[in-house]
C-alpha cells in the first residue's frame, strides 16, 4: 500500500506523546504468530525493484488520534561478512558474501544479550545470505521455539548491483534456509539483481509503510484482533544493511555520515531500538522513530564484543578456516 509524499510541517509546535494501552487490553495469550499483514500477496506483476512490501495489507486509521500499545523496533545490521575485510574495492567482488567465522561469533556473543527476545512477534530479514545467516545465528533460540518464523523481505536488501550486492537465486536460498525463514511472501524470483535506481527512495518509502504498518498494529491492539497484555511492547526486529538503514533513519541518527562527525551509523551487528511514536501538532497527526535509551547505552557494548573478536581473531580468517 503506497503512502502520498509528505512534507513535514515545522518540528517546533509538536509534543510527542507516550504511548500507553487502554485498560481493556487483554493479557496475553497465543503463540505469538505473525500479523495477518504478511500472509497478503495481491498479484504476481510487481516489480522486483520494489517487492511485496508494497501490498501490506492495513487497517484504516482512526479519524481521531488515540493513545497506542507500545512499538518497537529494533534495527540490526548484519554481522561481519567476507566483504567487510581489508580496505580495498577487490573486497566488493564477494558474489553474495556469508558472514565470516569471526561474522558468527559476534552472533552468537550477542544472542544472550538481546532485550526482550520474548516479546519478538515479527522477525524480517534482507534476503542476502549475510543477513539470513545474522538472523538464524542471532535469534536462534527464538525461531526453534516454533512461535513464529523469520520472514525473508527484498524491501530490506543493500543498495546497489555489484556482487556484494547481487543476492542468490531464489530456489537456491529456499531449499537452504526455508525452514526458519518464510521467502513465499516478499521475494520473488529474480529478486537477486538490483535494478533500482535509487535506494533513497525505496528508504523513505519502507519507512512510512513500517509507520503505516505500527499504526494499524495500535488499532489492532485496541480493537483486540491482536491480544498482548497493555505492559509488553509489540516489538518487530528487521536485520539489513548498513547504508540502507542509514539512509533510511537519517534524520534519527543525526544526519549524513559524510558531513556530520557525530553521525551514528551502523557498525557490523549494531542493533539500535527505535519507539514508535504519535506526534500530535496544531494541523495534523504526524508519526516518528524515537531511539530508546537502553539503544543507546547497548551500542558500546556492542562494539566492544565486537572489537574483542576482531583482536582475538587476526589475521582474518579464510573460507577454508569455517
Amino acid at each position: 500500500m503506497l503512502l502520498p509524499d509528505q512534507t513535514l510541517p515545522p518540528a517546533s509546535p509538536y509534543t510527542v506523546r507516550p504511548n500507553t494501552e487502554p485498560e481493556q487490553t487483554k493479557e496475553l495469550e497465543g503463540n505469538g504468530s505473525m500479523p495477518a499483514f504478511l500472509s497478503n500477496l495481491i498479484d504476481g506483476n510487481s516489480s522486483t525493484d520494489m517487492p511485496l512490501i508494497d501490498k501490506l495489507e492495513v487497517k484504516a486509521p482512526s479519524p481521531i488520534s488515540q493513545p497506542g500499545h507500545p512499538i518497537i523496533f529494533h534495527f540490526m545490521r548484519h554481522a561481519e561478512a567476507y566483504h567487510n575485510i581489508g580496505t580495498g574495492p577487490e573486497r566488493f567482488k564477494v558474489l553474495d558474501p556469508k558472514l565470516t567465522l569471526r561474522g558468527k561469533l559476534q552472533c552468537e556473543r550477542v544472542r544472550p544479550t538481546f532485550p526482550s527476545k520474548s516479546n519478538i512477534r515479527v522477525i524480517l530479514c534482507s534476503p542476502m545470505t549475510r543477513t539470513i545467516e545474522t538472523t538464524l545465528i542471532t535469534f536462534k533460540d527464538v525461531l526453534k521455539s516454533g512461535n513464529i518464523r523469520a520472514t525473508a523481505d527484498s524491501s530490506f536488501r543493500e543498495r546497489g548491483n555489484g556482487e556484494s550486492s547481487t543476492g542468490s537465486p531464489l530456489a537456491e536460498i529456499k531449499e537452504k534456509h526455508g525452514e526458519y525463514v518464510d521467502f513465499d511472501k516478499f521475494v520473488l524470483p529474480g529478486w537477486e539483481n538490483n535494478t533500482e535506481k535509487s535506494a533513497t527512495a525505496r528508504a523513505h518509502k519502507v519507512k512510512k509503510q513500517l509507520f503505516n504498518f505500527a499504526k494499524s498494529t495500535q488499532e489492532k491492539i485496541r480493537d483486540g484482533e491482536i491480544v498482548i497484555s497493555k505492559d509488553v511492547p509489540y516489538e518487530i526486529v528487521i536485520v539489513s544493511h548498513a547504508t540502507f538503514l542509514e539512509k533510511m533513519l537519517r534524520v534519527e541518527l543525526g544526519g549524513c555520515r559524510n558531513t556530520n562527525k557525530k553521525f551514528d551509523g551502523f557498525y557490523n551487528l549494531d542493533i539500535k531500538s527505535f519507539s514508535f511514536d504519535t506526534i500530535d501538532g496544531p494541523a495534523r497527526v504526524k508519526h516518528a522513530f524515537t531511539q530508546t535509551a537502553e539503544s543507546k547505552k547497548r551500542t558500546l557494548a556492542l562494539r566492544a564484543i565486537g572489537s574483542s573478536l576482531k583482536k582475538a581473531l587476526v589475521p582474518p580468517l579464510t573460507e577454508a578456516a569455517l
